[in-house]
């Protein structure tokens, strides 16, 4: 590309965003965000946006005199007239007749008063969530030994083997055949063959 016609172009494209950016700032009201006095109560503070060379700052109907704005258009200062305590209203007017109202409070504000009753208490709210299930404790220390229970009643008598009910047999005595038993502490002789 030729660099004539580059060069031809940007400047083409800052001239309509200067233009631009004119029509913009003529065309936008001013804005007030916030106000201070001096010291000596003589001079007003104004901060914000859109501010003009050409703006007229009036206070309560009364215009201000010995006005100045800074180049960038976001501080004003006026010099300020002597008013009693109280608040009042501050009108900053730049051209095409757009304006910005800001309340201020010349002078020493009262006292806080002191707090009011307690209102009513208010509905109870919606149950929350369940929360998470939190870590388990540590143990806690081992009881004392509890008192000795009464003494139980009999219990029934269960089966058992019958040899041992009765006991077991006793040695054979002699040769030809004849022994001697116990049973259930009874001696029998049985002739054997």
């Amino acid at each position: 590309m030729n660099r004539a016609f580059v060069r031809g172009a940007l400047m083409a494209v800052c001239a309509v965003a200067l233009s631009a950016a004119s029509v913009v700032a003529q065309n936008s009201f001013p804005v007030v965000t916030s106000v201070i006095m001096s010291a000596d109560g003589s001079t007003l503070h104004a901060t914000g946006y859109n501010f003009a060379s050409t703006s007229s700052v009036t206070l309560v109907g009364y215009a201000l005199g010995g006005i100045q704005v800074n180049a960038a258009g976001t501080a004003l200062s006026a010099l300020m007239p002597a008013l009693s305590p109280g608040s009042y209203q501050l009108v900053v007017t730049t051209r095409g007749n757009k304006s910005a109202a800001f309340e201020i409070t010349v002078g020493a504000q009262g006292p806080q008063g002191d707090p009011g009753p307690p209102g009513e208490p208010g509905p109870q709210g919606p149950q929350g969530e369940q929360g998470p299930q939190g870590t388990q404790g540590i143990p806690g220390p081992a009881g004392a030994t509890g008192a000795t229970g009464p003494q139980g009643t009999g219990g029934r008598r269960g089966s058992a083997d019958r040899a041992h009910l009765h006991g077991q047999p006793g040695p054979e005595v002699g040769r030809r055949g004849v022994g001697v038993r116990r049973h259930a502490g009874r001696r029998f002789c049985a002739r054997l063959s």
